[in-house]
């Protein structure tokens, strides 16, 4: 289900796809699990998380995306999951390949 709740922060345009800055955060209850996935990447889970029944998800990374894609967030609470999208224009890939 999308869900405005899950709230992921991306630069619009990435010059380097090696090194991307995102943040994501969530106030949905009972939190036990996220993932990250970036739609055109060679390999879509771009990372895994298990946490603890939280109810306030607040973490960031670095990751790296071949080229322009949709970089899905993916929070799971209980037997339901929660998702929402943030579209990033990548200048010069960083996956190889």
């Amino acid at each position: 289900v999308e869900d405005q709740r899950v709230v992921v922060k991306a630069p619009d345009t990435a010059e380097n796809g090696a090194y991307v800055g995102i943040s994501i955060e969530s106030s949905i209850p009972d939190i036990n699990a996220a993932a990250l996935l970036v739609e055109k990447n060679p390999s879509v889970l771009a990372g895994y998380f298990e946490i603890k029944n939280s109810d306030k998800l607040k973490f960031a990374t670095k990751i790296k995306m071949a080229e322009t894609s949709d970089l899905v967030a993916l929070v799971k609470s209980g037997d339901e999951y929660f998702m929402n999208t943030r579209h990033v224009k990548v200048v010069l890939g960083g996956c190889g390949g």
